[in-house]
This record gives C-alpha cells, structure tokens and sequence, in this order.
C-alpha cells in the first residue's frame, strides 16, 4: 500500500501541474525500505522524500487560499481519470460501509468521547440515510477514483504563487468531493464555510467542471467526512489534539447531524 502511495505521487509529478513531494529510490532501486531494529520494537516501512520549501497558508487569507486548493484539486483528479493505476496498486476505500464498519482501522465512531444515548441515535439516524444516498449516487468513474483523501491547508505549503501537497498517506478511493470534505475536516463551525465551499467550487471548475449529482451531494459528502473524523480522534486519545478537541466534537457533530437531518432525513 505504500508503494502504492509512492506510485501515485510520482506519476502526479510526471502527468500533471501538481507539485508534490519527490520520492527517492534506495541504491537497488526500492522505494518502500524496511527498517529493523531492536530500539523499534518491530520492523517498520519507511520511505524518504526531497525537501519541499514553503510554509502553512496564513489564516487571513482563506478564501484565495480554498480557491487555490479547489484548483489544485481538480488538476489533481484530472490526472486520476486518465491514469491507469499498475498492477496490484492498493489504496484504502473511504466509503459508508468503509468508514462506519471501521475497515480501515481509524476506529468506531459509537465508540467516541462524548458519546452518549442520545448522540448515537441522533448520529446512527445520519449515517443510515449517507448510506442511502451514496448508494443511490454510485460510483461511475466520472463521480468516484484516486483521491488525496486529507487535503487540508495544513498539507499544504505556500512558496510564492507556489502550492504544494503533502501527506498523502490517507490517500484512498473515494467520491471526488471528499477532498473537498477532508479542508473542512476541523471548520465546520465557521460561519463562512458556504462561501468557502464556494470559493473551492469556483477553483475547481476554472479547471474542470464537477458533475452536477456529486455537487448535489457534498452535505452528504462532508458528513461522512465527519463521522471519520469522530473514528480517527477517538483511537488517538493519547494525542494532546485528540483530548482537546474529541468531546466537544462529538456534541458538534451531533448539531450538524440535526441540521442535515432536516434537509435530506
């Protein structure tokens, strides 16, 4: 699955506008390198990149920034949707079923800090209608492929009118607004998130059009997202971020539950 990661960014950086990071080959030629160790407990894979100069977009500058993420996105996909993935390439799926039943290892979401009674019947009403509507959307090729997976701002770094991507290593097959989601991932209390989902539609259709049933379903889309995220904070307890963000996450979630509830429960 690494090598596969690998595979992916390496071909961005050859077939598309999308600067990325630089893998390097170890001497007889492997990307993915195993490193063992008695201080490591057990063998781990390890791959090693070129330097990238830049550094986080500021946060006063979020709406150019979204515009600049929608397009660089969309370059991003375009390269998907011509790209023959090689023989035994093996991402993750971030899916309804993926996602609720917890096989990609980022945990279950009933299991979250904050969970109560309440929150799970209000939460298990979301997820039963993101599942029906996805299924009904499906996954046609112009909808559904290779997708960055986590591309908030923070993966990314500013050098000039530069913008390069970082982290890939959630990178999976998904719906295509999911990138879309993942740069909402932590904002979603921001008043402004219409507009910034706006300005990223505006960025990416200045590259390509977004059919128009997926578009439909970024609510749906970004919900999903979030119920992820509930998975991912809850299995990182341990993680000064995860502790401070977890309980009072799950009870926004649950508003933002309501609120979609409203318009496609």
């Amino acid at each position: 699955m690494i090598a596969s990661e690998v595979n992916w960014i390496r071909a961005l950086r050859r077939e598309s506008v999308v600067e990325a990071l630089d893998p390097i080959a170890g001497n007889e030629g492997r990307f993915v390198q195993k490193l063992d160790s008695s201080e490591l407990g057990r063998p781990r894979c390890a791959v090693i990149f070129t330097f990238l100069e830049g550094v986080e977009p500021e946060p006063d500058s979020l709406m150019a920034s979204f515009v600049r993420l929608g397009e660089i996105t969309a370059h991003m996909h375009c390269q998907v949707k011509s790209w023959i993935t090689p023989a035994g390439f093996s991402r993750p799926i971030w899916s309804p079923k993926e996602i609720f039943d917890n096989c990609n290892g980022f945990g279950r979401w009933q299991d979250a800090m904050g969970m109560d009674q309440e929150a799970l019947d209000c939460l298990g009403r979301m997820v039963k209608v993101i599942e029906r509507r996805l299924s009904a959307l499906g996954r046609h090729p112009r909808h559904f492929g290779l997708v960055h997976a986590d591309l908030r701002l923070a993966n990314t770094l500013i050098e000039g009118d530069r913008t390069k991507l970082i982290d890939f290593d959630d990178c999976g097959f998904s719906w295509f607004t999911y990138d879309l989601a993942t740069a909402l991932s932590f904002i979603l209390d921001r008043p402004d998130v219409p507009d910034l989902i706006e300005a990223w539609l505006a960025g990416y259709r200045s590259v390509v059009e977004l059919p128009r049933a997926l578009e439909a379903e970024i609510p749906t889309i970004i919900m999903l997202r979030r119920v992820a995220k509930l998975d991912w904070l809850n299995t990182r307890r341990h993680v000064e971020f995860s502790r401070n963000t977890v309980p009072s996450f799950t009870s926004a979630s649950c508003q933002l539950a309501e609120e979609y509830l409203k318009r496609f429960g």
